[in-house]
């Protein structure tokens, strides 16, 4: 199983996102975005509980997420 975090939800995302949720090697644990309302919509369109303002704070805490 790989584990994705999609960095930057606008545009593009939502096709990676939709191609990511429909490989079965594949599973989005986490998005970055550093506009919160646009992250929070998206990661609640694609059940996606790891949220993050920056990829700093992505990659302090990628070693503790499922």
């Amino acid at each position: 199983m790989i584990k994705i975090a999609i960095v930057g939800t606008g545009g593009i995302a939502e096709w990676h996102a939709s191609a990511f949720k429909n490989n079965k090697d594949s599973e989005v644990i986490a998005a970055c975005d550093v506009n919160d309302d646009r992250l929070n919509e998206f990661c609640n369109k694609f059940q996606i509980a790891n949220r993050y303002n920056s990829v700093d704070e992505l990659d302090r805490k990628s070693t503790r997420l499922n």
